[in-house]
């Protein structure tokens, strides 16, 4: 994680429009960590466990290439969760009838059970929002989101799924 950067800026109230920034910001990160917590309490899962199983059960018998597409992250981010889903009983990995060298994904009973009963995950709310947006404000908020990653130095090195530790 960077350190956290030092003003070089004068001690000086922000303009308005620092302000309203800030303040957006605060709404946003709000609303998803209380999504997180309430997925916690009632699955007992991390929300971006939640999440990758929501999308294995939108689209059963997926590959974990496939899965890495539906949940924007690499291949190898998205197998790591399924390794964590499959351990706690959750997934489970069959072969193709149709093609025995591919690997299939699919929810078991339990998986079922939590799905049936899980709120939604931050991510599935914040991709939500998003798709309500146009695209050409979704286009400039990707880069003003951007240049902001740039300006705070958390622009490069491996990124983790929403709410999910880089230990998990």
């Amino acid at each position: 994680m960077p350190s956290r950067p030092r003003s070089t800026t004068t001690a000086r109230p922000p303009d308005d429009s620092v302000a309203a920034a800030l303040d957006r910001f605060r709404r946003i990160f709000r609303a998803l960590r209380l999504a997180a917590r309430q997925v916690e309490q009632e699955s007992a899962l991390s929300p971006a466990q939640l999440f990758v199983l929501g999308q294995i059960a939108a689209e059963p018998g997926q590959s974990i290439s496939e899965l890495a597409g539906r949940t924007l992250t690499d291949r190898s981010s998205a197998a790591g969760m399924v390794d964590r889903l499959a351990a706690r009983g959750l997934v489970r990995r069959v072969r193709s009838t149709e093609d025995r060298r591919r690997v299939e994904l699919e929810l078991t009973s339990d998986g079922e059970a939590v799905m049936a009963r899980a709120p939604s995950s931050p991510t599935e709310r914040l991709l939500a929002a998003l798709e309500q947006l146009d695209a050409a404000t979704v286009d400039r908020l990707a880069g003003d989101l951007g240049t902001l990653a740039q300006v705070m130095g958390a622009a490069e090195g491996p990124v983790t799924m929403l709410f999910e530790d880089d230990e998990s």
